[in-house]
């Protein structure tokens, strides 16, 4: 119904790489790595070419609304992330939607996000390059910068 309702494609990835996201993904990253992604870009813009190409932010709300009986939202370094709201969805979502060589696009797809592989895509789309901060740098005695400030 989700695959009829909002297009194959875009519940595709987009479920996909929220099940393969550790901690869940928030709204705006969510945009950003679908806004990345060509193939999905490609379906929702089948017959118009937009000034921009970037995701409609109102094509992932829907979709979560859709799904908000079966996601949960948290916080995930001080933002707010949604991911699955019980282990069952998400092992259904696995099988559906990582199955093959699906895990590895999907994981890939966040990997090229945080680490803005694609610096001239990120830019054309207005992606902003997200800083992956490790538990490593911390402990060599360097400080993680506190976002709320």
């Amino acid at each position: 119904v989700l695959e009829l309702s909002h297009g194959r494609i875009l519940v595709q990835h987009a479920l996909g790489c929220l099940t393969a996201a550790k901690y869940g993904l928030s709204d705006e990253e969510m945009e950003d790595i679908l806004s990345l992604n060509d193939d999905v870009l490609d379906d929702v813009f089948e017959y118009w070419v937009p000034p921009v190409r970037r995701i409609p932010p109102l094509l992932w709300i829907r979709l979560k609304s859709d799904l908000s009986d079966y996601l949960v939202t948290s916080g995930s370094h001080h933002v707010p992330t949604v991911t699955w709201s019980h282990l069952e969805w998400r092992e259904v979502c696995e099988r559906k939607y990582l199955e093959g060589r699906h895990h590895t696009l999907r994981h890939q797809e966040i990997a090229r996000y945080f680490g803005a592989l694609e610096k001239e895509n990120s830019i054309a789309r207005r992606v902003d390059v997200r800083p992956v901060w490790t538990t490593l740098e911390s402990q060599k005695g360097g400080s993680v910068p506190d976002i709320d400030k």
